[in-house]
């Protein structure tokens, strides 16, 4: 199976941004000009340098943010770096650690929770692996959805039995 890195890396230019670059939440929230351009300076460094195996890089961020929920245009501004919830996500689907064991590098576990939540109840990663999926399809010669399906007769038996 393909983990969501590969997934991402084959989603293509086509698919129509609808969120707006954190980078850009990140900007309007930065006070005064001098604490603005020292912060992005060490916020591009960090972004440079991988802290574990599983954070997306530049291209993999490029490819996924479109796929984030755009803001409300009423309410509470989002604050949470969805980059980092989405590394964060990666890790634990990784290493297999449980919620409360996230490092202390990630926001906080229920934030990272509570968007993993969002993410799964709008369908995110199921889309961003259809996509992905129709895309390779295409890029071997084949349409992008399949014309068939193969049902053995075991599969057909199990949902016909009696209790």
């Amino acid at each position: 199976m393909a983990t969501f890195g590969e997934l991402t890396g084959c989603l293509s230019q086509r698919h129509t941004s609808h969120s707006p670059l954190n980078e850009d939440i990140v900007a309007q929230q930065a006070g005064d000009g001098h604490a603005g351009k020292l912060g992005g300076r060490m916020a591009e460094i960090e972004q440079k340098t991988k802290r574990y195996p599983t954070d997306l890089t530049e291209e993999e961020w490029a490819r996924v943010r479109r796929f984030l929920p755009s803001l409300a245009k009423n309410g509470r501004p989002v604050e949470t770096d969805l980059r980092e919830v989405l590394n964060a996500i990666r890790y634990l689907a990784r290493s297999g650690g449980g919620w409360r064991m996230l490092p202390k590098d990630f926001p906080p576990w229920q934030t990272v929770y509570w968007w993993f939540r969002r993410f799964v109840r709008r369908f995110m990663f199921q889309t961003i692996q259809d996509v992905a999926l129709m895309l390779d399809r295409e890029r071997s010669g084949r349409e992008a959805s399949p014309s068939g399906g193969v049902i053995d007769s075991q599969s057909v038996k199990a949902t016909e039995a009696k209790t």
